[in-house]
């Protein structure tokens, strides 16, 4: 596409009308900066000086904050650019930002304010100023927005609990085997009185039958004692199914985007299948009798107020660590997709020429020997510490072949915490459970006689499946994979621990995965020609192509429209050494 002119007469609007220019037009340069690895800039302007008109201007919009108009936290709408035969070319479009750095000088009237462009930092800057508990309150989050699920509290095996519940399930059986004994011994001797005809002892088969009688009821009413000291043991050591509220990565970003007037965009399947699970601070109501009965989980999904990420944007950095995404505004629309997905180089349209200097430099110091990735643990809920299957992964990068070890530069150290507790499944019976649902079962069989089936077996075994945790009052977040029909995979460590998150989402800081995409080659602070309309393909998408077809990125560039040149950094995807491999080690 041919550039546009940038050359012509200025023009100068505020709040869509024509206004005269600034002083320093002329030496006006546009700062592009992609901070941490941004896909778009965010832009700033050197400070403009407005006098006469304009600062007055400016200073009613400012007063008009008293008297019911927008004020000084919402500047007005500025634009220029040139006008030619081409017609105008817009160089700046955004607003004035009067809340930052702005100067007023009543004596030479005249005021100083920097130019602003709703940009992706802006777009952050808003997701700071909210938190969930506020979003809720004003209805953005309510519970159409949280999905329930089954948890139980299993605390750590305990070989007295196990010794002291064998002793006394082993005298509860053993006295109803007794009891059932004296019953048949005492139902065969009336039998046998009364196939005897009255030319036996009445008076002994009178006796007989009453024994039986009185013995039957007796057996009766300890099978009713037995079932409910089941009950009890089973409400004393099997706790109770529990449920609560957890909502998914993608109602939690999705909700805030459209709040501050976007839609929500991403192509990462697991933001739908990824579930926030709040800490849980609230206490169960017990019976006279001191059990359970009205277990409580956490009522709302969204974090609470002493939860890591119940500031929105605390949310969107720990999402945006673990899926080492970033987000941009396109249109109306912001997305959020992994910072190496091809799908920004797909939407990127800019090529670089063929203008590559002679000086450039490798990103060796980005190559860290030894690498952690991990999930929070939880003090308050043992299976968080002890079921460490996908909780930890060590990534070491090292050299292949090795001449001189003293020589070897492979050094560093680099953690990454995603400041969620990996959720544990129960995936079977425990020891004391194994036993409880024994005795369960003899005593179901039983009283299925009786005809009086309590089903405690059943009870026992009902909860296999669900999230557990050691203590119900636990202190961390945590973070679910949820099937779609609402339950957690049997190999959910695999498919959602750290091996996955790596080789899925952080391979492009791997100097050896998926042909050593983390290497590159970087150009600083070099002179390279823009025009307008490259000026804005690269603010928007600071991915691009090298004329050869290699991937690249733009670091920061500082613009100068009447020169239609640029100050630029970047880096271009090259490797430079093969001699490297890379190991993983859960642990």
């Amino acid at each position: 596409m041919a550039e546009i002119s940038i050359t012509g007469r200025p023009f100068f609007k505020i709040n869509g009308q024509s206004r005269p220019a600034p002083v320093e037009w002329e030496d006006i340069q546009i700062l592009a900066t992609f901070n941490d690895e941004a896909v778009q800039a965010s832009v700033n302007s050197d400070s403009f000086t407005f006098v006469n008109n304009n600062a007055q201007l400016i200073k009613d919009w400012i007063d008009n904050g008293l008297n019911g108009g927008l004020g000084i936290f919402e500047g007005p709408d500025f634009m220029y650019g040139v006008r030619n035969r081409n017609g105008e070319s817009v160089l700046f479009d955004g607003f004035l930002n009067l809340a930052e750095n702005y100067l007023q000088d009543l004596v030479n009237s005249r005021v100083f304010a920097n130019i602003k462009e709703n940009d992706i930092g802006d777009l952050t800057e808003k997701i700071e100023s909210l938190t969930y508990g506020y979003l809720e309150y004003i209805g953005v989050f309510s519970n159409s927005d949280y999905i329930e699920i089954d948890y139980v509290v299993e605390k750590k095996f305990n070989a007295l609990e196990v010794l002291m519940t064998s002793v006394i399930l082993y005298l509860m059986i053993k006295e109803f085997a007794e009891a059932v004994k004296e019953t048949q011994r005492a139902i065969s001797s009336a039998v046998a009185y009364l196939s005897a005809g009255i030319t036996g002892s009445v008076a002994a088969a009178i006796f007989a039958v009453a024994e039986a009688l009185i013995i039957t009821a007796y057996t009766a009413i300890m099978l009713l004692q037995i079932i409910d000291l089941g009950n009890s043991l089973i409400n004393t050591f099997i706790p109770p199914k529990r449920k609560a509220k957890v909502i998914s990565y993608y109602n939690l970003l999705k909700n805030v985007i459209n709040h501050l007037g976007y839609e929500f965009s991403s192509t990462i399947a697991d933001l739908h299948r990824g579930h926030y699970l709040p800490s849980n601070n609230r206490l169960d109501s017990v019976d006279k009798k001191g059990f359970i009965d009205f277990p409580k989980g956490p009522d709302k999904a969204i974090p609470r107020a002493d939860d890591l990420g119940y500031n929105c944007l605390e949310m969107f950095k720990i999402l945006q660590s673990k899926f080492r995404a970033k987000m941009a505004i396109e249109g109306n629309v912001v997305h959020f997709e992994n910072i190496d997905s091809d799908f920004w180089i797909k939407r990127s349209d800019y090529v670089m020429p063929n203008i590559l200097p002679p000086r450039f430099k490798y990103n060796t110091q980005d190559l860290k020997a030894n690498k952690l990735f991990r999930f929070s643990t939880d003090i308050k809920d043992d299976w968080t510490i002890d079921d460490s299957t996908g909780t930890y992964l060590e990534v070491t990068t090292d050299a292949i072949s090795v001449g001189n070890e003293r020589k070897k530069q492979i050094k560093g150290y680099q953690e990454t915490s995603w400041n969620l507790a990996l959720g544990a499944r129960k995936s079977k019976l425990n020891a004391l459970e194994v036993l409880i649902s024994e005795v369960a079962g003899v005593i179901d069989e039983v009283a299925d006689l009786f005809g009086k089936n309590p089903g405690l077996k059943k009870r026992v075994k009902s909860k296999v499946g669900m999230l557990k945790v050691s203590d119900n009052n636990y202190t961390k977040p945590k973070t679910l994979y949820l099937d779609s029909s609402g339950k957690i995979p049997i190999n959910h460590r695999s498919i959602w621990g750290a091996l996955y998150f790596y080789t899925t989402y952080h391979y492009g800081d791997s100097f050896v995965l998926r042909d050593y995409v983390g290497q590159k080659v970087y150009y600083e602070e070099e002179e390279i020609p823009l025009g307008y309309e490259d000026y804005k393909k690269l603010i928007k998408n600071s991915y691009f192509r090298t004329f050869d077809g290699r991937e690249g990125k733009f670091v920061d560039l500082k613009w100068s429209p009447s020169k239609q040149k640029a100050i630029a950094s970047w880096w271009i995807r090259e490797p430079y050494t093969r001699n490297l491999k890379e190991t993983t080690r859960e642990l």
